[in-house]
């Protein structure tokens, strides 16, 4: 994989390349390509990204057993070192470091076809089931009637395990922050005397960093069904906090809220949400932002509860430098935010849950 000249900018982050690279890749094998090869670059020592890859590459694909679910065209990732990318360029009478440096010096891509060069690729795929649950808690709701309805509230419990240098990814805020944040409202409602009309369902759900895979089992496998799910709220990344707030959201992968800042993505799917939600940030004196709804709506757990036509309410303090990085841990979560972020959900559940409709 050698270096692109975009790449080499001060203008482009880490998150910005990978969006950047993953992006060529899908066009790649949208065009019909088998298989990409991928190599690191001769003439840079830094190949933190063509380890990322190989990281990526090597986790496969997760679905829920009996799902069906369309792949990319190709989708074969093979990972090769130089030694081989100068044995299949020798017919070119060139070898990737020569064309590398051709490609720094430019600025321009170096793309040719060698015809007298043939291989065979063998792809060995191995399918394996691996069992995941789903925690499900539940306060019954008091209205002899309603309380056949329910309001869920979701918060993924898995992140992304030990990066192939063997550093450890936390995750304190995604998602520790959600699933503790999840556990005290939930502890707040068992110990109501007099619960809400309808009744909550608190699910803690697995798999969400491997295509959100344990949310989907359960709008297949609800515990109240769908037609009677009036709303899903998402905690997903609630314990940070930047200095002071964002003016603007420019990046989304630095959209870090402030000490008052909150982001709520609605998908607009549902005006009582949105006017209580406005309700309750006024009242706690937190600022609400949707300026992450587009990017992210289909990036958590809420999403699969939206598709099927569920008023949601996903709420989120931002992405910060730490995401899916091992800098992801406790001390730097902003507990008196996490506490507002609670209260405020609290109370957004207690209301759409006694709501007359």
């Amino acid at each position: 994989m050698t270096r692109n000249p975009e790449m080499a900018g001060d203008s482009k982050d880490d998150e910005d390349i990978t969006k950047m690279e993953m992006g060529k890749l899908a066009h790649i094998f949208m065009s019909g390509a088998s298989a990409i090869i991928l190599v690191p670059d001769p003439l840079n020592a830094n190949n933190d990204w063509f380890e990322m890859v190989k990281d990526y590459a090597s986790q496969g694909t997760w679905q829920t057993e009996g799902s069906i679910k369309e792949e990319m065209p190709g989708s074969n990732i093979i990972l090769a070192n130089i030694e081989i990318a100068d044995e299949i360029l020798q017919e070119s009478g060139k070898n990737l470091k020569e064309i590398q440096q051709e490609i720094n010096t430019s600025g321009k891509p170096n793309s040719f076809e060698i015809e007298k060069v043939t291989g065979k690729i063998q792809v060995t795929k191995k399918i394996e089931k691996v069992y995941g649950e789903n925690i499900i808690a539940i306060v019954e709701g008091s209205d002899p009637v309603l309380k056949n309805e329910c309001v869920i509230l979701t918060a993924h419990y898995d992140h992304v395990g030990i990066t192939g240098k063997g550093e450890i990814n936390n995750g304190a805020d995604d998602n520790g922050s959600g699933t503790v944040a999840l556990l005290e409202i939930a502890g707040a409602f068992s110990k109501m005397k007099k619960k809400p009309r309808r009744s909550i369902v608190f699910a803690w759900v697995t798999a969400e960093e491997k295509g959100l895979v344990g949310s989907e089992y359960y709008t297949q496998n609800p515990v109240f069904p769908l037609k009677k799910t009036v709303a899903n709220i998402n905690l997903d990344m609630v314990g940070r906090s930047a200095e002071k707030e964002l003016e603007k959201v420019d990046n989304p992968e630095k959209s870090l809220a402030g000490p008052n800042g909150i982001y709520i993505i609605t998908g607009d799917n549902s005006q009582v949400l949105t006017n209580v939600s406005n309700k309750i940030c006024k009242k706690l004196g937190l600022i609400p932002s949707d300026a992450l709804t587009d990017e992210f709506m289909e990036s958590s757990d809420q999403y699969n509860f939206y598709k099927n036509g569920i008023p949601v309410l996903a709420v989120s303090t931002g992405l910060h430098e730490d995401y899916h990085k091992p800098g992801d841990d406790f001390d730097k979560i902003d507990y008196h935010k996490m506490k507002r972020i609670c209260d405020y959900t609290f109370l957004v559940v207690d209301e759409i849950a006694n709501h007359k409709n």
